[in-house]
């Protein structure tokens, strides 16, 4: 039977219906994990993306070799913990060394200490310099408004106009049905900037008043990577003490608990999402409750240096709760307060053992056991560090 003529034309139709096919399924794999997957188990909606925007520097987040990577290594819990299936427990992780590991155990407790004498200078004070710079935007941005009465006029009529004082209030009202001068409009551009600028150092005032109210907090500090080199150098005594996986819903339960942040866009968010609420209080002279700065802003945004330690924390305040028994500790050369949180029977999920840690794994599974403790998963380290 002779054979059937193709027309280049089919060939080339045949070829693209092929290629579409065979491209397909890794569009639609790719998608699904854009979508399903977020590389860092404690990461909101807000941070799916999170490691794609670290990894494309900003580009196309739907590049499907740039995907590829990330499918890639999905499953490798060395570099990256993938969200956990719904079922599962959530897991973060607290390195140490194995002698804080058994005082842990014996006592069925975990300090939460004071974040002032952590090993960031500019805890607890990192938001106030975000704030300050926020703040300062704005009041540049009025400064820099054209000196026309329409600008001028227009920031006026988009605000709360009961905060302003009278001399704005009267100024304003003046001009808008007036025509006036350009040294009229200059002077009131300038009592805007002027009120601006008040209001802004009067924020900052108010909340570092409330914060001397609201008096110490104290924090448990987690990460989400179970076995990251630099968190085994800085916090699991060099490679020999053990990342203890705790049960997050617990945490949760017990404070404010949440993931800490490093972009300066997510903490410039909020920040001004913060703002914007404070403003509303403010204008309608209603008290403002420190405890939010204090308590879900101030302790959750630190400096990008950080980023890398993935940090989840802990934060609890005696006023706020009062639930937790307090201690005092030696710490070098001073005496320091301390929360006890209690360490319950599911609170322990699994135990990595450091890359340098000289543990074995029966004798540690016959403390848990000697301390009423159930038993939790434990593995050694993939990291080749000596």
């Amino acid at each position: 039977m002779p054979k059937k003529k193709v027309s280049k034309a089919a060939v080339a139709k045949k070829a693209k219906t092929s290629v579409k096919k065979s491209v397909a399924p890794a569009e639609k794999q790719v998608a699904k994990t854009a979508q399903e997957i977020p590389v860092i188990a404690f990461c909101e909606k807000d941070q799916k993306f999170k490691f794609a925007r670290e990894f494309a520097k900003y580009s196309n987040l739907n590049d499907a070799r740039r995907y590829a990577l990330f499918i890639e290594n999905v499953d490798n819990d060395i570099v990256f913990r993938p969200c956990n299936s719904s079922g599962t427990i959530p897991v973060v992780y607290h390195y140490c060394s194995v002698q804080a590991l058994e005082n842990i155990i014996k006592d069925k407790s975990f300090r939460l200490t004071d974040p002032v004498h952590m090993n960031d200078s500019e805890e607890m004070q990192w938001g106030y310099k975000k704030l300050r710079l926020i703040l300062s935007k704005i009041v540049t941005e009025q400064k820099n408004l054209p000196k026309t009465k329409d600008a001028q006029l227009g920031v006026f009529e988009t605000s709360n106009h009961d905060d302003w004082p009278d001399d704005v209030k009267s100024l304003f009202f003046a001009l808008k049905n007036a025509n006036p001068s350009s040294e009229e409009v200059e002077q009131f551009a300038s009592l805007i900037s002027e009120g601006m600028e008040k209001t802004a150092n009067e924020i900052i005032l108010d909340l570092s008043k409330g914060q001397e109210l609201v008096g110490k907090i104290f924090i448990g500090c987690f990460s989400d990577n179970p076995d990251q080199l630099s968190q085994w150098r800085g916090y699991g005594d060099d490679g020999q003490g053990v990342s203890i996986g705790f049960n997050r819903k617990y945490l949760e339960k017990s404070g404010f608990c949440r993931p800490v942040l490093y972009y300066s866009n997510q903490q410039e968010d909020l920040i001004k999402r913060f703002v914007e609420k404070f403003m509303e209080r403010y204008s309608c002279e209603q008290d403002i409750p420190p405890d939010e700065w204090c308590f879900s802003i101030l302790p959750f945004i630190k400096p990008f240096g950080f980023h890398e330690e993935r940090e989840y924390r802990l934060v609890y305040s005696p006023i706020v709760r009062n639930e937790l028994s307090m201690g005092t500790y030696l710490s070098g050369k001073a005496i320091r307060q301390f929360c006890s949180l209690p360490v319950l029977h599911d609170s322990i999920i699994e135990i990595i053992l450091g890359p340098k840690c000289c543990q074995e794994q029966c004798d540690l599974e016959a403390f848990f056991k000697e301390h009423d403790m159930p038993v939790p998963m434990m593995k050694p380290s993939r990291l080749s560090y000596r």
